[in-house]
């Protein structure tokens, strides 16, 4: 969960630049030129919440998905005696 807080605002710059000229944003949809310049433009325009957003539903599927990971790992090592 931790790792989604640090890394989600990367991940919204992935994935405005590669919807870009898709016809997924709509008339005067951004365009950006790399990484850096969608970064400034999207804290520009939108702020911080621009980065952020949509990290509700990530962190919604993350911790289900967290927890099956521990809960099959304890059991693996229960079962291999690991302690």
């Amino acid at each position: 969960v931790f790792a989604d807080l640090i890394t989600h605002p990367l991940s919204t710059v992935k994935t405005r630049l590669q919807v870009q000229g898709t016809g997924g944003g709509g008339h005067g949809a951004l365009s950006y030129r790399g990484t850096v310049h969608a970064l400034w433009r999207i804290m520009a325009s939108e702020g911080l919440v621009g980065l952020y957003r949509g990290l509700g539903i990530v962190l919604v599927g993350t911790a289900p998905a967290q927890g099956l990971y521990f809960a099959g790992y304890s059991i693996a090592k229960a079962s291999f005696g690991g302690g």
